[in-house]
Formats: structure tokens, C-alpha cells, sequence
């Protein structure tokens, strides 16, 4: 007698966790993966185009500037 009432509360949290898992991982399955194909392409355009402007910019600007102003080079060399 003693055996019967225990049992009813174990099994008791094991129901509950299988509609559980089942319910939460059918909702958000479905709408996650339609926002994810259309949300990669976006980003991947963008930082494309940008990555070839700044990396001209940077290293011809210092380059020549550099060289024609001081043909010696860095002005510690001078200064040393």
C-alpha cells in the first residue's frame, strides 16, 4: 500500500516533461527558421562592399603622404 502512493508522484514530473519539450520545440522551430535564411544574405552584402573601400583608403593615403613629405622615413630616426 505503502509503494502505491510513492509512485504516483514520480511519475507525476515525468508527464508533464514530455508534452513540455514537444510543445515549445514545435512553436519556435517553424518561425525561427524563416527569419534566418532572409536575415544571412542581408548582413553579408553589406559588409562586403564596405571592407574594399576602407582598405584602399588607410594604406594609400599614409603611404604616399608619408614618403613625400620625409624622404628619410620615420622622424625618430632624424630626431635621434
Amino acid at each position: 500500500m505503502d509503494e502505491n502512493p510513492t509512485q504516483v508522484p514520480g511519475g507525476a514530473p515525468g508527464a508533464p516533461a514530455d508534452p513540455m519539450p514537444p510543445a515549445p520545440s514545435t512553436d519556435p522551430t517553424p518561425p525561427a527558421m524563416d527569419p534566418v535564411p532572409p536575415a544571412e544574405p542581408t548582413p553579408a552584402a553589406d559588409p562586403a562592399p564596405s571592407d574594399p573601400v576602407p582598405s584602399t583608403e588607410p594604406p594609400a593615403e599614409p603611404a604616399p603622404e608619408a614618403g613625400s613629405d620625409q624622404p628619410s622615413g620615420p622622424v625618430v630616426s632624424p630626431q635621434m
